[in-house]
């Protein structure tokens, strides 16, 4: 029994696999987000995550990237709670955009920081 296992152990240790057919799109984001932990770079884009990851995860996350003082620009469709965020920069069409900074998982309006 332990034999055949080793020799099968063996013989595809060595063989070298495409990790977008072995690993789920979510298996591929969490190896994605745990070299990012790994290397601690100063700041990460983060490209609709919400597509691959619950909230739950997504929130561990952000507070692991916080605890290793990793900024982070999440981008998406809005979808996400405002939670973890500082602000929200929305990109509309023409070159159009607003900053909208967050207090208590809210958006402020701009009447309200001036």
């Amino acid at each position: 029994g332990g034999t055949l296992m080793e020799v099968s152990y063996q013989q595809t240790a060595d063989v070298e696999r495409d990790w977008n057919d072995t690993l789920s799109q979510r298996e591929q984001a969490l190896m994605s987000i745990a070299r990012v932990l790994i290397a601690r770079p100063r700041f990460v884009l983060l490209e609709r995550i919400g597509n691959t990851l619950d909230a739950d995860e997504i929130a561990k996350i952000l507070r692991a990237l916080s605890a290793r003082n990793v900024a982070y620009v999440a981008i998406g469709d809005g979808d996400q709670t405002l939670d973890s965020y500082d602000a929200v920069l929305d990109l509309s069409a023409g070159g159009r955009w607003r900053w909208s900074p967050i207090r208590n998982a809210q958006i402020v309006e701009k009447s309200e920081s001036a």
